[in-house]
């Protein structure tokens, strides 16, 4: 569905170990992020809730930015319509992030991961 290959993957809990490799942490609501910072004080400045990063990136007031509910247990109908919302806020959110990285990595001349990904990509 969606054309993700979700064949392979396997739930974890969320570790410490995992909370230090991580460069960001993006979760769906405020109880989330005190779940990480419990697991990882350290952690907390690194947690992001997706819907207020996004419309911080976007310029936006997050002000009223209303978190994501977890669908767990839900039909998968309340799992493609959060998928939804992570995806739009995603998109929304990052794309100006992501192309400015862009624009300062071409205009240093360095290649990285992603370098010749075009919008055309998309579809």
């Amino acid at each position: 569905e969606q054309g993700i290959d979700l064949s392979t993957h396997k739930p974890r809990q969320l570790s410490p170990q995992m909370t230090q490799e991580a460069d960001i942490i993006l979760v769906m609501s405020e109880r989330h992020r005190n779940r990480v910072a419990v697991i990882d004080p350290h952690a907390r400045d690194r947690t992001h809730i997706i819907r207020k990063l996004s419309a911080e990136l976007q310029g936006k007031s997050v002000a009223g930015r209303r978190e994501i509910s977890d669908p767990y247990g839900n039909p998968p109908a309340a799992y493609r319509k959060v998928l939804k919302m992570i995806w739009n806020d995603l998109e929304k959110g990052f794309e100006g992030t992501l192309q400015h990285a862009r624009d300062h990595r071409a205009s240093l001349g360095e290649s990285y991961p992603g370098a010749d990904y075009t919008d055309e990509d998309r579809s």
